[in-house]
């Protein structure tokens, strides 16, 4: 009789725990490996002090048939956050975002926009006057040489 086949799921992840459902559903016993002393990979955070700080920076997109699947929005206890970004200049914070998604954004993101556009401008000009000043070489062979 045939011994069921040994199967190892490598990170308990999101991604490492669907995987040994999934496989387990299969009539599988998967071992799950996990390097850290908890589950849920990138998606955990420590707390210090006051702050809450992410193991990773995760996007996770809601409407993942998968996620509706398994049901793992409620038991994960996500946060939501608005898409968007704190620049700071001189320790004081700017917000930018997509002023499309979010109406509040709209004010601070063009604010903050046009000193980034005539910064890049600035680059994309220097770029190109050290591409104008190099020495080309070519890369035409002679014609009485094989190639």
């Amino acid at each position: 009789m045939d011994s069921p086949a040994k199967v190892a799921v490598i990170g308990a992840g999101v991604s490492g725990l669907v995987a040994a459902l999934e496989l387990e559903q299969r009539g599988f016993s998967p071992i799950i490996y996990e390097s850290s002393a908890h589950v849920g990979g990138r998606l955990a955070s420590d707390d210090y002090g006051n702050f809450a700080l992410d193991h990773g920076f995760q996007v996770l997109l809601t409407q993942y048939p998968e996620l509706k699947r398994y049901a793992l929005l409620d038991a994960l206890d996500l946060q939501l956050f608005k898409p968007g970004a704190l620049i700071f200049e001189h320790q004081q914070p700017h917000k930018i975002g997509d002023a499309f998604r979010d109406w509040s954004f709209l004010r601070s993101t063009l604010f903050l926009a046009w000193p980034l556009f005539q910064i890049s401008l600035h680059c994309l000009k220097s770029r190109s006057a050290s591409r104008a000043a190099a020495p080309r070489r070519s890369l035409v062979k002679s014609a009485s040489k094989p190639l």
